[in-house]
């Protein structure tokens, strides 16, 4: 199993887990019969868990190049066990602490080269720093399967850049000025400045901001993105960022 395969089990489980907890027993119907929601919600996630314990076997091996990292190993069968009980009495909070603390063990024992690293495109000094510390913690939540987390981070980055496209162009700082208006006023303000974009950025940013506006705002059904949705909204904001500024680096 791959670390991408491990922490797919992992959202999926979290995803079941907070479907049972908000949603009551089905009455009969054509498709669970006389079953409820929550006890076939209850065999899906036995099904993941038995996923993740494969996952967990096939890191063994891994211990004849690091044997120091038979301590997580040990503490891993320790979560799984624990889960498993915690499933049996339908303790769900305990659960979902387990899968937090089952994925820092397992991110600790597979080696770094199989993690994706997204690239940081040219960017203007001024808000260099901002931006590169914005984007390794969305690589930290994107790794972690936090992907309503690494949504609003994108949707931050975007504002940022937005801000400093506006002040390159009229050199009027709306940080300063306007500091909470949001990127579609932003956007409206770098057109009345002649500023403009062609349509599929503008879709790009309406996507980022779509999604931004899901993973903050509760609202009446759970926003869940999937890892292929994050992925894609990541390499859109990168791609903003790329055609907001190119190649221009010395600018403060």
């Amino acid at each position: 199993m791959t670390m991408i395969d491990f922490k797919e089990q992992m959202h999926a489980m979290l995803r079941i887990l907070h479907e049972m907890q908000k949603s009551p027993p089905l009455k009969k119907n054509l498709f669970y019969g006389k079953e409820q929601k929550q006890d076939f919600h209850r065999r899906e996630l036995a099904k993941s868990l038995a996923n993740l314990q494969t996952g967990v076997w096939d890191l063994y091996p891994l211990l004849k190049e690091q044997p120091a990292k038979e301590t997580y190993l040990r503490e891993m069968q320790e979560i799984m066990q624990n889960i498993q009980e915690h499933l049996q009495n339908k303790e769900f909070p305990d659960i979902e602490k387990g899968l937090d603390r089952l994925l820092v063990c397992y991110a600790a024992v597979v080696p770094g080269k199989n993690a994706f690293r997204f690239a940081i495109p040219p960017l203007p000094v001024a808000i260099r720093e901002d931006v590169v510390l914005d984007m390794e913690e969305m690589q930290r939540c994107f790794e972690h399967s936090c992907f309503r987390s690494a949504m609003i981070l994108c949707g931050r980055i975007l504002e940022i850049a937005l801000y400093r496209k506006y002040y390159e162009t009229t050199n009027t700082d709306l940080m300063e000025t306007a500091p909470n208006l949001g990127l579609g006023k932003i956007i409206a303000k770098l057109r009345e400045a002649n500023v403009s974009f062609d349509p599929g950025t503008n879709e790009q940013i309406h996507l980022i901001n779509q999604m931004r506006v899901s993973s903050v705002h509760t609202k009446k059904e759970n926003f869940m993105p999937t890892r292929e949705q994050t992925h894609a909204v990541i390499l859109y904001t990168i791609d903003v960022l790329k055609k907001l500024f190119g190649t221009q680096t010395g600018k403060s």
